[in-house]
C-alpha cells in the first residue's frame, strides 16, 4: 500500500498544482480507474506487477508518461518546477527519476516512486 500513498502524494504535490480544474476533479476517478486496471480495487497486498501497472496508469493519466510508455520529460520537469524552484535540483531529480526502464510498467513504477522521494 506504500506505493499507492506515494502515487497519490506525488499526484497531489506535483500534479494538482499544475492540473487544470477538470483534471483536479478527475483525480479520484483516475485513482479508481487505475486501481481497477491493476486489479487492486479490493486487494490489500499488491504484487510488484500490480504496483507497476497501477503506477504506469497513474503516470499516464496525470500526463507524465505517453500512451506508448515513454516518459514525457518536459511535462515531468514542468510539474517538478511547480514545487521546486532550484533549476539545478530539478535537473538532478530528472536525471535520477526520468529514466526509461525495460518495460513501460517498470518505467512508471520507477518514476512515481522516485518522484515521491526526490520531490516531496
Amino acid at each position: 500500500m506504500h506505493l499507492f500513498s506515494c502515487c497519490l502524494f506525488v499526484a497531489v504535490i506535483l500534479g494538482v498544482q499544475s492540473l487544470t480544474d477538470e483534471d483536479r476533479v478527475r483525480l479520484p476517478e483516475i485513482r479508481e480507474e487505475c486501481l481497477n486496471k491493476a486489479g487492486l480495487a479490493h486487494k490489500v497486498i499488491p504484487t510488484i506487477q500490480e504496483e507497476q501497472i497501477y503506477s504506469l496508469c497513474f503516470a499516464k493519466k496525470i500526463g507524465l508518461i505517453s500512451e506508448s510508455g515513454n516518459i514525457l520529460t518536459d511535462k515531468v520537469k514542468a510539474k517538478v518546477k511547480k514545487t521546486i524552484k532550484d533549476d539545478h535540483k530539478v535537473s538532478e531529480i530528472l536525471k535520477k527519476c526520468a529514466v526509461q526502464k525495460d518495460t513501460p510498467e517498470a518505467t512508471g513504477f520507477h518514476l512515481m516512486e522516485c518522484l515521491s522521494t526526490e520531490a516531496p
